[in-house]
């Protein structure tokens, strides 16, 4: 059985390919999993990052990635406190605020389908790009306590990138 730190590691590889596949630069896991801080430098939030000097500064996303055994959805609309979804959610949003880009996040469980992830998007972004992304599989609008869309990463995956990144710089996330 392979343990929860290798499972995460292998999923930030897999994420970082999938964005190097669909933007053509270079993405890397963080080190430390996200949890780095170079003295007074904060740019370097969440799990993956672009990693291409040419572009780093121009990707407009902060990519918080999770894979877990289970991912229980039906606590979004439930009494439970501890909706791991929400606090994952929490986690992307504060990385990206610190930076001013846009929270993805990518979240799996265990025996999904290859290469398949769930992408969440701030809803009033994924309003904006709707008609350039894949709709093979539909998306969910949740709208609690805060608000995002969850969308497939292969819908996602299939929009032009340039065009969704000149869309984002528009984008004002609030």
């Amino acid at each position: 059985m392979i343990n929860s730190k290798r499972k995460g590691s292998k999923n930030e590889r897999k994420v970082s390919s999938l964005y190097q596949t669909w933007t053509g630069f270079n993405f890397a896991r963080t080190p430390a999993s996200g949890g780095l801080r170079w003295k007074a430098n904060q740019s370097i939030v969440g799990d993956i990052v672009c990693t291409d000097e040419s572009h780093a500064h121009r990707f407009p996303f902060t990519i918080e990635a999770k894979s877990y055994r289970e991912i229980n959805f039906e606590h979004l609309i439930s009494s439970n406190e501890r909706v791991k979804i929400l606090q994952f959610w929490d986690q992307a949003v504060g990385d990206a605020q610190r930076v001013d880009k846009i929270p993805i996040l990518m979240v799996r469980y265990n025996q999904m389908e290859r290469d398949l992830h769930y992408l969440f998007l701030p809803t009033k972004f994924f309003d904006l790009i709707k008609n350039e992304i894949g709709d093979q599989y539909g998306y969910l609008k949740y709208t609690g306590s805060v608000n995002f869309t969850i969308l497939s990463s292969k819908d996602f995956f299939a929009s032009d990138y340039n065009t969704v990144r000149i869309i984002a710089k528009k984008f004002k996330n609030g």
